[in-house]
Order: C-alpha cells, then structure tokens, then sequence
C-alpha cells in the first residue's frame, strides 16, 4: 500500500499548491455549508413548534366561540315562550319545529330536548345516540348543579361539540341541547386561520384510532391515525411523521385536557416542515453556489500563486519554442532587473531582429510593387489561414475579382507608366470602399484586383461591391488626362461555390466573366456558369404576363418598436410565384424588371396593395403602417406624387398609412429630381425613409437638404455586430448621428438576441429581422401578430 507521502507527490510545484489550496477551501466551504443547513433546519423546526402552539391556541378559542354561540341560541330558545308553551302540552310537532329554526339561525348541526328527568323526546339529529345517552345524561347531571353544561359528544362515530341549558315554566320542565359537529368544515377552519393541518381522531370500541375529519387526504390521514395509536400509547404528545414524501411536525391534543371531557377523542395538529423549509432552500442553494464559487476562486488564487511563485523559465522556454516556429507576436515580458529580466531583454532583441529581416523578406515575395497591396500569392495565402481557423458559426470567406474595364485600351492610349497610375488610383480607391480591418484587398494580376471580405455572405458582399462600383464613378486625372473607369465583378462564397482557394478564386472569375458578357457590375457564382454554353433567360414578357394574371404575391415583414416591444409597422415585400409553381424573391427578377421598364409597374401594384390591406386591417382595429419600396425610376417619375395621392383618396386612408423605403444609390443617379419628389412626397404627410444606409454614397451633408423622417441601417452592419467592433462604430455613430438631426433609426437583419440587446443599449428606435419575424404572406400577418402579442403580454 502507497504511503500518505508517496500520493502526495506531484510533478510540477503548481499542482502541488493548487491541490493544497483546493482541499483547504473544500474542507472550509463544506464544514460552513453544512454548520448553516443544520441550523437552519433547527430554527425551522423550532418555528413549526411555535406555529403548532398557536394553531391550538387557536382551535381553544375556536371551540370556546363555538360553546358560546351555542349557549346564546340555547338560551333564547329556553325561554322562548311558545316553545315553553309546546313543551308544556308535549306538542312534539312544534318542539322540533323550534329546535330546527334555532338550530338554523346559528348554523348548529343538531339540536335536542330530553324532558326533566333527562329522558329523550325528539331532536333534529337522525344520528345513533345509544352510545352518546350516557355522555349527555352526564351533561344533563352536571347542567343540575351548575345551570348548563358543555361537552364533547360522540354519535354515531361523529364527535359533536354540545351544550345543555334547562327549560323552566317556571319549574324545571325539560332540557335543550345545541350542537356543532366536529367534522372537516371545523378541521379546514382551523386550517384556514392557522395555516396547520388538523385531523380528528377518535378511539372506537377495540381500541383503535379512526380519522372523523381532515384537512389531508384521505389516504394520509389513515396512516396517520395508525402512527398516531403507537405514538399515544408510548406517551408522546409530540413527533415527526412522515406522509406521502411530506415530512410533519406533529403535536397531540387531548379534549380531556382542554377540559371539555372526552378522552376518546385526539385532535393531531400538523406542520409540513418541507413547507417551512421551503424559503430556506433559495438561501441553502445560494450557499452552496458561494461555495462553489469560493471554491473556484481558490483554485484561480492558487493558480494564480503557483505560477507567480514557479520560475518564469518555462515562459521564456514557450517563447523560444514560438520563435522557432516563425510567431513572433508575443515579446518576453520583463519584470525587474535580474538575471532573468537581462534574459528576457536577450530574446526580445533576437526576436525583433529576426522578424525585421522576414517582413523583409515576406514583402519581396508576398507584396505587389506598384500598387503595395498583397499579391496573389500572399492573398491565397491569407485565405488559406481563414479557412483553416474557420468555425461553423462563420458564414464563410468570399472573394470578390474585379477586372478594370477597357484598360487594354487605357493603356494602349496611355502608355504603360500612366495606365500603372491609372492602377494604382483603382487600388487606393477599392480600399476606401473596403472599410473593415478584416477585408483585404489585393492585386490578382494585370488589371485584376481581388477582394477576401472574411465572415461574410456573397449576399451582403454585393453591398462591398456597389460601394467600389460608386468609388470607380469619378474619372481617375492623370498628367491632365481624364479617364473613365468602371468595372465587372464576380462573387463567390467558400465553402458554398468551392471546397479549396484555388477553386474559390475559379468560381470568382467565372462569375466575374459572366459580369462582362452580360454588361452588368457583379454577378454572384453559380453551377449554370460551369456549363460551356451559358444559358440567357429574358424575363420580361414573363413579368408583363406575371402583372396581368395577378402571380405576383404581397407579403411583409413585422417592424418592431425597440423601447415598447411593439409592432409598429411592416415593410412590404414581393414575391413571384411564377407558373411553374416556383416562390422567387425579388433579386430574381427586379433587376430584370428594371430593365425590361416594368419596374413602375410593380411599384405601383405594391402600392395598391399596401392601400388594400392598410384599409382591411384598418376594420380589424390594427393601426400599423406600410412601408413600400421605391426604385431609382420610380424617383424620375413626376406624377409619382399624383399617382400616390389618388390611391390613398380611392381607400380613403390618411398618408401615415403608407411609408416610403427609398435606398442610397436610386437618390444619387439623379439628386436633384430626387430631391424635388423626395419634398413632394413629405409635404403630403408620407413618411420618407432611406433604406440600405452605409451602402452608398449619400452622406449626411446631402440628406439634411432631404425631407426624410427615417434611415434604414444596412443589415451588413448589424449581422456580424456583435463581433465587429468596427461595426459598432459605425452603427453607434449612424444613430447619434441621425438622432442629432431629428431622425428615426431603423436597424436591419437582427437574427441574434445579442444584435437585439445591443441595439437597445446603443438607443436605435426600431428593429427588423429574422429573430423578430420573417418575411410572411400577408395572409398569416393577422395570426402571427396576434401570437406576437401574447407572447409579449
């Protein structure tokens, strides 16, 4: 057998103080846990003695109200004369008539009259009394000397509570009897202002204890009778008994000893300890929690200790190891001026000295030289590293390749120096379009540029790409010359279009040639583009078609109010189901629609609807506006304003009803013209909001000469908000802000109950996403509001 010593032997010196720590707050911690949980059931213990004392005290003074009331009614009755005169001429059919009214008016259970000698001649009771004439002839002998009697009774196996008063015309003519019976109504009585269980025990003819009257189950008081019998009989007027997993402090009651003279009858008064011990159990779990938490606190101490005590050697042998391996983030930390601090400063100087000459090197061969950006090879390798500490909680990596529009002419035209400006005025304006410290821009190679946006859909992706689309719109001056840029873009996602960066890069490219074949700024990848011969649907007699046979379908999305929790609004949505059967959403067949010119339209068709449906919830008593989206055509429209205003006139809804969504980009292609409809608009009372802001290019200068009342943060500053600090100042300074200038704040795409807190805490008005609702059928808006305020009350 292993000695004490050799189990306490460890490896390291601070294993050996933290287990020495944690057995001593262990030992502490459980000795003052179980030193409180004893007293604690002790005092409980204590308290249900108490509240047994007073619960008899109670049912004393229960029974002497009840004697009382008796005796008045007894009393009234005795010398009442018509009875007296019934009694007299032994009219038996009036002496029970009058025993029964008086019985009623005090709601007393029987009432008896015996004539002098203590004979019984009738009553209102039908119960056995053979084995109660005795006990009330005692009565009725004690009533004689001393002008009433008062008494516990048992009839027919029912204990009764009685007093006897006489009857004199004026000589002595006969007795009358009140009684309440001792039943459950009297035990859930004494329940009720004592908050005990009570149960009537009577002893039978063998000897053994019977319940008459409870307040538990039938079934409890049973068992409780047969402990009862064993407790009795070894003298115990008091003990703990134990009910169906209920444990009861219990006290014995003797009406003998009350001095109403009945031996055979017990009452058991009752306390639930689980129920006494209940408040304390909140205050049991927050000690073993502070134990534990204590506990936990002494092992981080010691911890803590150990390694201050141990030498920093293995530290500094960690760090090496890390130099080793090409990481040199982390400096030796140096404290003091010892030998080990001069060991420290050693490594360090080696450190910074070897990762000068690598930066060195790293940028020879990771670092484009005209531009200065990271090259092919450093960005494959940068996507490389993301993808291998990429999580499941991460949308993935996706990559934009943009190719410089016409730049084989630029540079035919301009030469090669100035077209490599020309280059480097495209490089330094799509890194000011991309933000976050997280993208990286890169040269892909010639006139190719490649952007890895990390923890980002290809969806939100295109928002990047607009904002470098609106970068490319001023023309580049070089040496007075002036050139037009623009660019084609293709987007693709990992691991959604490609399982390796090689094949992530391919997916790119082929979608950015895609972009140029078709003439539009980006296309996101997909499996049709790997097909040799790319397929080109028009849709535009399909949406024509789609208008006139009504397959378009009006669904909205709930907005809600961030400091009320209400919904306050809902943004319309549309949806395509076309005839074969399949739901598109809008990015299918809007941009179509805008070029075929049937964007108006659509407009116009969500409008009507919202109108329809404003006014049918209007008659449900639902006051919540409807907010449609606007397209940059529908801007240039002059008599967009008349058109508005005659279909809130033909439903007779005011212009709160309907809100208008417009975004960044469709304000900017015209300004001005926007601005004049923009004011038109207002001026009728519509609510103006500016959807998808940060998207874009307006800024606030621009938007204070807009009659606008709301903006409309972009969803890709809120998704990944909870882990972008970025993010957060950007959202945190769209609200301030906005709110500076009289403006309401609106914060798309909240999925996460984190995104929802912070939103509040940084005080924006009102929130929009999945977590609060999807978009839905307006059909199903009714039932799911309904739900949503239920779930809210």
């Amino acid at each position: 057998m292993k000695s004490i010593s050799t189990l306490f032997q460890f490896k390291t010196l601070n294993t050996k103080i933290t287990i020495i720590f944690l057995m001593l707050i262990l030992v502490i911690q459980a000795t003052g846990y179980f030193t409180t949980r004893y007293n604690i059931e002790k005092n409980a213990r204590l308290a249900a003695t108490e509240q047994l004392s007073v619960g008899e005290h109670i049912f004393n003074n229960l029974l002497a109200q009840n004697s009382k009331n008796l005796t008045q009614a007894a009393k009234i009755l005795a010398t009442d004369y018509g009875f007296r005169e019934a009694v007299s001429s032994k009219d038996t059919e009036t002496i029970v008539s009058a025993l029964e009214n008086y019985r009623g008016r005090i709601g007393a259970t029987i009432a008896l009259f015996h004539d002098a000698s203590g004979q019984y001649v009738t009553g209102t009771a039908n119960e056995d009394r053979q084995d109660a004439d005795k006990s009330i002839a005692l009565l009725i002998k004690n009533a004689e000397g001393q002008g009433s009697a008062a008494g516990i009774v048992v009839m027919d196996n029912v204990p009764y509570q009685l007093v006897i008063l006489p009857v004199k015309a004026p000589l002595l003519v006969g007795w009358v009897t009140m009684g309440f019976a001792v039943d459950d109504e009297l035990a859930n009585s004494v329940h009720s202002l004592s908050a005990l269980d009570v149960t009537f025990l009577i002893k039978t003819a063998d000897g053994k204890l019977i319940p008459v009257a409870t307040t538990l189950d039938k079934s409890d008081a049973t068992h409780l009778s047969q402990i009862s019998q064993d407790a009795l009989n070894n003298g115990l007027t008091s003990t703990e008994i134990k009910l169906s997993k209920t444990l009861y402090s219990t006290r014995y009651v003797k009406l003998s000893e009350q001095g109403i003279g009945n031996e055979n009858i017990v009452i058991a008064l009752q306390r639930s300890l689980n129920e006494a011990l209940a408040p304390y159990k909140t205050l049991q779990f927050n000690l073993l929690f502070i134990a534990i938490l204590g506990s936990l606190i002494f092992i981080a101490v010691g911890i803590y200790i150990a390694q201050r005590i141990t030498k920093p050697l293995d530290a500094f042998a960690k760090i090496a190891e890390k130099y080793g391996h090409g990481d040199y983030s982390t400096p030796a930390k140096i404290k003091g001026k010892d030998e080990l601090a001069r060991l420290g400063i050693a490594l360090n100087n080696m450190r910074d000295a070897i990762a000068s000459r690598e930066k060195k090197i790293t940028k020879l061969a990771y670092q484009d030289e005209l531009t200065g950006l990271p090259n092919r090879a450093a960005l494959t390798e940068i996507a490389a590293k993301h993808t291998k500490h990429m999580s499941s909680e991460m949308r993935g990596i996706t990559v934009i390749l943009l190719d410089v529009d016409r730049f084989k002419e630029i540079n035919t035209v301009l030469g090669k120096i100035d077209a490599d400006e020309v280059l480097k005025i495209v490089a330094e304006r799509i890194k000011a379009a991309c933000y976050k410290s997280t993208d990286v821009v890169a040269r892909y190679s010639g006139d190719k540029f490649a952007i890895l946006l990390p923890k980002v859909t290809a969806d939100i992706a295109l928002s990047t790409a607009e904002r470098i689309l609106k970068s490319l719109e001023l023309p580049a001056i070089v040496h007075e010359h002036s050139v037009d840029l623009a660019a084609r873009m293709g987007v693709a996602t990992y691991p959604n279009h490609a399982n390796t960066i090689e094949a992530l890069f391919g997916s790119a490219e082929l979608a950015m040639y895609e972009a140029k074949r078709l003439q539009t700024s980006a296309v996101i990848y997909s499996n049709k583009l790997d097909v040799s011969k790319e397929q080109s649907l028009s849709f535009s007699t399909e949406i024509k078609e789609a208008l006139e046979q009504n397959q378009f379908k009006f669904y909205v999305q709930p907005k809600l109010n961030l400091r009320t929790n209400k919904i306050v609004a809902v943004e319309a949505l549309i949806r395509w189901l076309n005839p074969q059967q399949e739901l598109l959403s809008p990015d299918k067949f809007i941009p179509q629609a805008e070029k075929a010119g049937h964007i108006a339209k659509i407009s116009l068709w969500m409008l009507i609807n919202a109108a329809i449906h404003y006014a049918k919830w209007q008659s449900y008593g639902i006051n919540i506006s409807i907010a449609v989206n606007l397209s940059a055509r529908d801007l240039m429209d002059v008599d967009l304003p008349d058109k508005i205003a005659k279909i809130l006139s033909d439903r007779q809804i005011p212009p709160k009803a309907i809100a208008l969504e417009i975004t960044e980009s469709s304000i900017m292609e015209d300004p001005e013209q926007a601005r004049i409809t923009v004011a038109r608009l207002s001026n009728m009372g519509l609510k103006i909001s500016i959807d998808d802001f940060g998207t874009g290019y307006s800024s606030f200068a621009y938007l204070k000469n807009l009659q606008v009342d709301e903006l409309k943060i972009d969803k890709s500053f809120i998704i990944n908000m909870t882990l972008d600090s970025e993010d957060i100042k950007i959202v945190r300074s769209t609200i301030d802000l906005a709110h500076n200038m009289g403006l309401s704040v609106v914060a798309e795409g909240i999925e996460t109950e984190a995104a929802l807190d912070l939103l509040k805490e940084l005080n924006c008005d009102f929130g929009q996403g999945y977590l609060i609702g999807r978009p839905m059928p307006v059909e199903k808006f009714n039932d799911w509001l309904i739900d949503w305020e239920a779930k809210d009350a």
